[in-house]
């Protein structure tokens, strides 16, 4: 029976770590699978701002459930009678809070405010090295809507602006 108990954990360990991933996918150097080998929308642009910001992301959902689960497990696996319940409620609580907070995650990004050729203006967020203002990119509208930056090497360092920016007084 405890070796079955022991795959039974050992199998939900391995769900929570599946939760532990990036589910905003920031990185525009990571496709997701669906992306992978489509055709995708290309818009030229140019950054007209950058700005490092924090990404927060509350727990995943069912995390804590997971978390609470191996907790009980671990806890029965302890001692006996009053002990090991115990143990179990310890477990319980300690599995869920650790099973959350595993699944929180602050990140360091840049929010970047493009025109793009057209004129219309953008804001992307997105992790890697920095764009610096005045930098050519191009604007790329991956499937599920995720937008992504890449600097634009093919115009030799030159872009002009589809116009220039007025403001009132």
């Amino acid at each position: 029976m405890k070796i079955y108990s022991l795959l039974v954990l050992i199998a939900l360990s391995g769900s929570l770590a599946g939760c532990l991933g990036n589910p905003t996918n920031m990185d525009a150097s990571t496709l997701h699978a669906s992306e992978a080998q489509r055709s995708v929308l290309l818009q030229r642009g140019v950054v007209l701002t950058a700005e490092e910001v924090t990404v927060q992301a509350e727990g995943t959902p069912g995390a804590s459930l997971i978390g609470t689960i191996i907790g009980i497990g671990l806890g029965n696996e302890v001692g006996g009678g009053a002990g090991r319940r115990w143990a179990m409620g310890a477990g319980a609580v300690i599995g869920g809070v650790m099973g959350e907070k595993a699944t929180r995650y602050n990140q360091k990004a840049f929010a970047y405010v493009v025109e793009l050729q057209n004129g219309r203006v953008i804001q992307i967020v997105q992790q890697g090295a920095l764009i610096t203002p005045n930098t050519a990119v191009f604007v790329k509208y991956l499937s599920g809507g995720r937008g992504v930056l890449q600097v634009d090497t093919s115009q030799g360092g030159v872009y002009n602006r589809s116009r220039e920016t007025r403001y009132a007084d």
